[in-house]
This record gives structure tokens, C-alpha cells and sequence, in this order.
């Protein structure tokens, strides 16, 4: 099944909460966001079983089979690889009940996941508003250990 309507996500009836949008390596010295590692290997179409595997936490069948391609082929050796330290990383995160939140400000959003999760650094963490000020996307940055690290 191919869902074309990625606003899927957001309605009340198919409410998802925060979900992940992918593991993405990147380069020390990059100059610039296309100077990141991306697309290193050709790799064929992951099955859909594979992909509704994961699909509770990143509940777009598009998105799965782009982000093993674009990004996951450049550090891991498989999909399954990638996909389960995704899951891995994200299921060791307390994440914080932000849609209840009275306030949502990138400094409220930050605290609650820092309040949260206590070995999280306020460095490796990167909280985007949109024009509305809704929230738009959570960064959390790791070393290739998967340890915390600031984001840059």
C-alpha cells in the first residue's frame, strides 16, 4: 500500500505523535548540506513486510525506502542494519508528552525532552518551529557510537 496523502499523519483519527524522519550521517567538514554523504549505494526496493515493520515509528512507506537509500546506504551495510538501530535510538528516548504541553516554545519543547531524558545535552538537541509557531521537527544529534554530541 502506497499512501499518497502524507497529511495522514496529522489527522485526529491517524494521531502518530512524534515520529522519525530518518538517521542521517554527515560529515565533519562539510561546507554545505549537499556535501554530507548521500545516495552511496544502489540498492533495490525494500519489501512492504520489511516496511511495515518499522512503520510505527515512521509511519511513511515513501520515506522508508528514500531515507535506507539516500542516507542509510552511506554507513550501514543493510537495511535491516539501519532500520534497527533507528528503532533502537528511538525507542531509548523518553519522549515527552508535547501535544499537552501549554506552551509550545522551542525552550518548553527543549526542557521537556531534557526533563525527560536526563543524559541528553542541551547541545545535541534542535527543536524548528514553522511560520505558526507549530512544531516542525526535533533534531537529536549522535556520534557514530551513538552517543549524544552537539549538533552542528
Amino acid at each position: 500500500m502506497v499512501i499518497q496523502d502524507k497529511e495522514f499523519q496529522c489527522r485526529n483519527s491517524q494521531y502518530f505523535g512524534i515520529v522519525v524522519h530518518g538517521l542521517w550521517p554527515q560529515a565533519a567538514k562539510a561546507s554545505s548540506v549537499r556535501a554530507h554523504p548521500r545516495n552511496c549505494r544502489d540498492e533495490k526496493q525494500l519489501n512492504s513486510t520489511f516496511i511495515k515493520r518499522f512503520y510505527c515509528m515512521m509511519p511513511d512507506e515513501d520515506l522508508i525506502q528514500s531515507q535506507w537509500e539516500k542516507h542509510g546506504t552511506c554507513y550501514y551495510k543493510t537495511a535491516t542494519e539501519y532500520y534497527e538501530n533507528i528503532e533502537k535510538l528511538y525507542q531509548s528516548l523518553n519522549i515527552p508528552d508535547i501535544a499537552a504541553m501549554k506552551s509550545k516554545t522551542k525552550t518548553n519543547v527543549v526542557n521537556a525532552f531534557l526533563t525527560q531524558n536526563p543524559k541528553l545535552l542541551s547541545s545535541a538537541i534542535q527543536v524548528s518551529m514553522n511560520a505558526e509557531n507549530q512544531l516542525k521537527e526535533i533534531k537529536i544529534c549522535y556520534t557514530l557510537n551513538y552517543q549524544y554530541v552537539r549538533c552542528s
